[in-house]
């Protein structure tokens, strides 16, 4: 989990995809044939991770995208860290009017981990 906390607060979605990709590969040797990733931080590279992936991926964005789209609502609550929250990640939930918390509120979020 370490690495992933350091790829996602410098930015870096290319390494975060290739150590995923990585360990997909590792997973697809055993059989696997679809690949879920219910963590929100991995969804930071997961334009890179869907270019490289050896399996198909379950897109927890679209799913979540989709969700709203055939229900009524449209502001959502998201929670996460600050990298999360910070992040253009939330931007790529175009059904969603995000109902972030207000930045003072993050660390509370955080220190609830």
């Amino acid at each position: 989990m370490g690495r992933m906390v350091c790829w996602a607060e410098a930015g870096d979605a290319k390494l975060m995809a290739q150590y995923i990709s990585g360990r997909l590969t590792r997973l697809k040797a055993t059989g696997a044939t679809l690949a879920a990733l219910p963590a929100v931080t991995p969804h930071l590279c997961i334009s890179e991770l869907l270019a490289i992936s050896p399996l198909p991926l379950v897109n927890l964005l679209k799913v979540v995208n989709d969700s709203v789209r055939a229900s009524v609502f449209r502001r959502v609550a998201l929670f996460g860290t600050r990298f999360i929250l910070d992040s253009a990640m939330f931007g790529a939930l175009p059904a969603i009017a995000p109902a972030n918390p207000v930045r003072c509120e993050h660390r509370g979020i955080e220190d609830k981990r």
